[in-house]
């Protein structure tokens, strides 16, 4: 989703701008006392995205960057479609890092859940997944005593970098549960809704 106070693109010469996005509002952060909170800004998305880049490139050290800001970019959740507000959208890291290491989605053996982001989440989140065969997923929302909250079925297509989005507006702030279930999967996950 997109920020209230984000800047927009295209720049001047018609780049897509910005290149890719992160949380910056509701972002958890720690306090210099050590604390957990919130605070929402540029200030705090790109300090999220500089730290995975540096990761992604410390993993590989002899990519240069511009290898390595292509990765990014093809790895993020709207790559074939950037817009003025998110650019090429929301970056998945381990994509990116399959994407350097030439890694091929064709390669996945069963359900890898990729990425749930945003974590913690405000009004949505996505999941992110690749499959080796056409599954039926069933995605639960779970309250931590166990109670069914929501319920999303879809079909996964093999080979295929998916996306589901689930939403959390009604769900009050607090941790959740996420359990993706198949007939041969069977994963659960933390979520927090801030």
């Amino acid at each position: 989703n997109y920020a209230y106070f984000s800047s927009q693109g295209y720049s001047a010469d018609g780049r897509v701008k910005p290149d890719v996005s992160a949380q910056g509002l509701s972002s958890a952060i720690i306090r210099e006392d050590g604390t957990l909170t919130f605070g929402s800004g540029t200030s705090f998305s790109s300090p999220i995205l500089c730290g995975l880049v540096t990761c992604l490139w410390q993993s590989n050290p002899q990519k240069n960057n511009m290898e390595i800001m292509e990765a990014v970019r093809k790895s993020a959740s709207q790559y074939n479609t950037p817009d003025s507000l998110l650019g090429y959208g929301i970056p998945n890291f381990q994509q990116a890092y399959h994407i350097l290491a030439g890694i091929n989605v064709t390669d996945v053996q069963g359900f890898q859940i990729n990425n749930i982001y945003p974590n913690p989440c405000s009004v949505s989140t996505q999941l992110s997944y690749v499959s080796d065969k056409i599954r039926e997923i069933t995605i639960l929302l779970l309250s931590v005593d166990g109670k069914v909250l929501a319920e999303k079925k879809f079909e996964a297509q093999p080979n295929v970098m998916g996306h589901v989005d689930i939403s959390t507006a009604n769900l009050e702030n607090g941790f959740y549960l996420l359990q993706i279930k198949s007939d041969d999967v069977k994963k659960t996950f933390s979520l927090l809704k801030n």
